[in-house]
């Protein structure tokens, strides 16, 4: 079963919020899906993977937002 955003651990989050500023003072674009809303629980087989369903919306979110930053 996932793990939800609610379950996430203090840890993590310190150590996402900090590769953000890392690649933000560095001029790294970073794309940071790990907290983002339109990704479900209900897109997960386990804490890790995403089922198929998941996937395609995942390639689809991933693909527009690469659209967006790419010359």
């Amino acid at each position: 079963q996932a793990i939800s955003n609610k379950e996430i651990s203090k840890e993590f989050k310190e150590y996402d919020q900090n590769l953000a500023a890392y690649f933000t003072e560095n001029n790294v674009t970073y794309l940071d899906y790990a907290f983002d809303e339109r990704i479900s629980d209900e897109f997960f087989f386990d804490a890790l993977h995403m089922n198929k369903s998941g996937r395609s919306i995942f390639t689809d979110l991933f693909a527009n937002d690469l659209l967006e930053i790419l010359p």
